[in-house]
Formats: structure tokens, C-alpha cells, sequence
């Protein structure tokens, strides 16, 4: 993985969806809480302006999977994929 897939240590990783409604409803609600960042072409990871927080794209099927593993801190994703993916998370 590249440098620029990566986030720095000591960042809180947080998963969103990569496309689709949900992503689109998540960009809205981060430009609207203040949170800047700039997602480069055909790359998965964005660094947030300003904070301590590394946005990662993903399949929204495979978010619950990332945050029950410990490999994101938090994610947003449907209700319905966390109950099929049996994780156990705080809803």
C-alpha cells in the first residue's frame, strides 16, 4: 500500500461508504459538521484538514465487518448490513 493509502498513527479511522445513498448522505452531513478533506482520484483514504481523522471508503457491506475487527475505530453503514454481518456494535 502506498503512503498515500494510509493514515498517520494516531489518527482516528473513520469508515464511510465509498458510493451510493449513503455516501452521498454522509458527505452532506461531514461538509456540514466542518469536517474538510480531499479524496484523491482512485484512492481509497482521505486526510481530514485540521484534525486527527482518516476517512477510509468502503464497500458499505464491509464496514461492520472492518470496525468489529478493529482495523477502522468507527463506521457508518446500513442497520440492516450490521445485523446480517452478526457484529457486535453499538447501534
Amino acid at each position: 500500500m502506498s503512503s498515500a493509502n494510509t493514515s498517520p498513527p494516531g489518527n482516528c479511522k473513520f469508515a464511510i461508504p465509498k458510493k451510493g445513498r449513503l455516501y452521498e448522505k454522509v458527505a452532506a452531513m461531514l461538509k456540514g459538521s466542518g469536517i474538510d478533506y480531499h479524496r484523491e482520484p482512485r484512492l481509497d483514504v482521505a486526510l481530514c484538514n485540521g484534525l486527527p481523522l482518516t476517512i477510509i471508503f468502503l464497500p458499505a457491506s464491509d464496514i461492520a465487518q472492518y470496525v468489529g475487527e478493529g482495523n477502522v475505530d468507527i463506521g457508518v453503514t446500513g442497520w440492516d448490513v450490521v445485523q446480517e454481518s452478526l457484529g457486535d456494535v453499538d447501534r
